[in-house]
């Protein structure tokens, strides 16, 4: 584990997954603590603590850890962010919904598109309803029932006619 301040950049920066600007609010995180820690230590021993003091804290600062601080890096980087660019994060929510809302007005009120739809709906409903009542009419001309084919049927082998 690093046990000095470029070691512990050295070591933050070896995390090729990491974007630079966290590993900067990284490294601050951890100057705070340490800053704490010596400040800490200033109040409980009543003097600043020695430098291997100060090496020996920082080399017992487990990977764990220094993963903790880069996760509170990114939120607070995330924050920070979200913050900055609220006003224009919401002025272009409110564009985007404006705009689409218009566009949806202007295309539903169109006086033309409404007239050709309704002239269109008014010429093909009766002609579908009327070729479907057509062929139900003439289904049974076409396509003749049981009874009618036996009717026309000739007469069976021992002469019988089938009924009428």
């Amino acid at each position: 584990m690093p046990a000095s301040d470029r070691e512990v950049w050295d070591f933050l920066r070896k995390d090729q997954a990491s974007s630079s600007e966290l590993n900067f609010i990284t490294y601050a995180i951890y100057s705070f603590e340490k800053y704490d820690w010596i400040s800490q230590h200033e109040v409980a021993a009543g003097a600043p603590p020695s430098q291997q003091d100060i090496d020996r804290w920082t080399a017992q600062i487990t990977p764990y850890r220094f993963s903790v601080m880069r996760e509170k890096a990114a939120a607070l980087f995330d924050d920070a962010a979200r913050r900055y660019l609220a006003d224009e994060i919401e002025r272009q929510r409110q564009d985007a919904v404006d705009s689409s809302i218009l566009a949806a007005v202007r295309s539903a009120s169109a006086f033309w598109k409404q007239a050709a739809l309704a002239l269109l709906t008014a010429t093909l409903a009766p002609i579908i309803l009327g070729g479907m009542i057509l062929g139900a009419r003439y289904y049974d001309l076409f396509y003749p029932t049981a009874s009618a084919v036996s009717r026309a049927a000739p007469p069976g082998p021992d002469g019988t006619v089938a009924p009428k």
